[in-house]
């Protein structure tokens, strides 16, 4: 009968045992594994530094990257910097040993591994400067970037990328850049993105927006560059991205460029869509793109389901970004509000109609493809919202590698998000995953201290 309990016992401890370990294994807020696929390729976290790799645990080891802006760095879990105060940006010392002058950048490579930086809080983004660096598979979740005198270049992960890659990236906090001169007659710029203010000569690929982006001039002389995913794009080949993040500009006649994707772009742009209404308020020089504000180089298979209005009011500029009234203007644009000659647009689509409740009641608009300028347009087309969510509209996409319609009928998106109900998948990580987690090693703990000592009891009563 001793011998009997004791197996028992030693039975369900052992049981309780190889569940405790597969519990509380890493649970993705995705999948239930440990590949993280919030981002648009999956990621499968590392659970040990690779080689070469400076592990980054907690907000100090984040802030020390400053310290070797040369070095290679992997976050091993989220970063929740609410508790850190006003970020500054990573970024060296100013260099006077080369011409231009400048601030030294960071050129390692930073593997986010699936991981976020929450909660971020600071005038400028995460990186101030890449140069020769590389940044993936990291997100940011819940930041508050710029202020409304962050002039010059903005972005969630960096300000400024030159030769440079971000690839697998996502962002859906805020960023906020400005041109603000203050009421002197100095010229100011402000160019802004959810993933990088101004990028050179680098590579954004598999990256995408969820969060508000909003700039503001003050004068007419002053300018704003806004895209979503970057605000100056320059010889930067941009790819599989989205945006459907809300863009809005409080312009005060002032030189406006805003995107969806990009706010001026001289980079080839392919396999990009925006799905997010563009506001630009306060303007008369403006130009709002479905995917660029104005473009010098080409788009290809591109759609967007958004598109850009101007509207007119009378409140302080610096207020609000949601204006009372619409007035359609003429350089808005389906895929590019601005295209100069040498541009090339080809299997790119918009949709035919956009529509807006306003208390006076619906405005509709239908907008032509460029709004100023041409290019080459080869199979450019408006689509119904019927259209849209039709395969055999989007000629040119590439089904077999790169998109896939969306398993309820919605519009097209990218092939490793599938299965998705709709083309703006939720890119949080689901909280209640990590309670979950939380409980069931709370539950586990009870029972093993209840077996424990039942255990213990059974030893007792069997001397």
């Amino acid at each position: 009968m001793k011998s009997s309990f004791k197996k028992f016992v030693s039975i369900i401890l052992a049981v309780t045992l190889m569940g405790a370990v597969f519990l509380i294994l890493p649970i993705s807020a995705a999948d239930g594994g440990n590949i993280n696929s919030d981002f648009i390729e999956p990621v499968e976290r590392k659970n040990t530094t690779p080689g070469g790799y400076t592990p980054v645990y907690t907000p100090e080891d984040l802030d020390n990257v400053r310290n070797d802006l040369t070095g290679n760095y992997i976050l091993m879990n989220d970063i929740d910097l609410s508790e850190w105060g006003t970020w500054t940006s990573i970024i060296g010392s100013y260099n006077q040993t080369v011409v231009p002058y400048e601030f030294e950048p960071f050129s390692g490579v930073f593997d986010g591994n699936g991981y976020a930086i929450k909660n971020l809080s600071g005038k400028y983004g995460l990186f101030a400067r890449l140069k020769n660096a590389s940044v993936r598979n990291l997100g940011m979740i819940a930041c508050e970037i710029g202020d409304r005198y962050s002039n010059n270049e903005v972005g969630a992960i960096a300000n400024i990328t030159v030769s440079s890659s971000i690839v697998n990236c996502y962002n859906t906090g805020d960023v906020h850049g400005s041109a603000l001169s203050g009421g002197f007659a100095v010229l100011t710029f402000a160019s802004a993105g959810g993933i990088a203010g101004k990028a050179t000569d680098s590579v954004i690929s598999k990256c995408y927006n969820v969060g508000m982006i909003t700039a503001s001039t003050d004068v007419g002389y002053n300018e704003a560059f806004v895209g979503g995913i970057v605000g100056t794009a320059s010889n930067t080949q941009i790819s599989n991205c989205y945006n459907t993040g809300y863009i809005a500009v409080n312009g005060n006649n002032g030189i406006i460029r805003v995107g969806g994707i990009a706010g001026i772009s001289s980079s080839p742009i392919s396999n990009c869509y925006n799905t997010s209404l563009l506001w630009v308020s306060d303007v008369s020089t403006a130009c709002v793109g479905g995917i660029v504000g104005e473009l010098t180089s080409s788009i290809s298979n591109c759609y967007s389901t958004g598109t850009g209005f101007m509207p007119e009011r009378e409140s302080d500029p610096l207020d609000e970004f949601f204006p009372p009234i619409v007035v359609p203007q003429p350089c808005i644009g389906g895929i590019a509000a601005q295209a100069a000659s040498q541009s090339v647009i080809e299997n790119c689509y918009y949709l035919d109609v956009f529509e807006v409740d306003l208390p006076s009641g619906v405005l509709s608009y239908y907008p032509n493809a460029v709004g100023d300028g041409q290019g080459t347009l080869s199979s450019v087309l408006a689509l119904t919202d019927e259209q849209m969510r039709q395969k055999n509209s989007f000629a040119g996409f590439d089904f077999e590698n790169v998109w896939a319609m969306s398993d309820d009928g919605g519009y097209p998106v990218f092939k490793s998000m599938v299965p998705v109900s709709d083309p703006d998948p939720d890119p949080l990580p689901t909280p209640s995953n990590g309670r979950i987690t939380q409980w069931l090693k709370k539950l586990i703990e009870s029972i093993m201290r209840a077996l424990i000592g039942l255990f213990t009891f059974g030893l007792i009563g069997m001397r």
